[in-house]
């Protein structure tokens, strides 16, 4: 348990970007409406690249705050690994239904 709140501290520094990259997928969603269908992988790729991009300027600008995470026995391959896992379940878990619901 303390591992995931150590790993949370983390995330949170970076939730907000990644939330509204999400709502931003899910309002082109709603707007493409019934031929959303067409924009599916597009909006996939989207959020994996932006999910990258995040994780790169986070770890180039918090360079000195992972040598925190690494001396409470978490690596940088376990911190990206639960990150991409979460986001992307968050992500899943909003878009599914907004798909459905069209």
């Amino acid at each position: 348990m303390k591992t995931f709140r150590i790993i949370f501290r983390f995330y949170i520094n970076v939730f907000l970007a990644n939330l509204l990259v999400t709502f931003s997928c899910l309002g082109l969603l709603k707007f493409y409406g019934l031929k959303s269908h067409k924009i599916l992988s597009a909006l996939v790729w989207y959020k994996l690249i932006t999910i990258a991009l995040i994780l790169y300027l986070c770890f180039h600008y918090k360079m000195k705050e992972l040598y925190y995470y690494q001396n409470l026995g978490i690596t940088k391959t376990a911190l990206i690994i639960y990150w991409t896992v979460f986001d992307l379940s968050l992500f899943f878990l909003l878009f599914i239904p907004t798909y459905c619901y069209l």
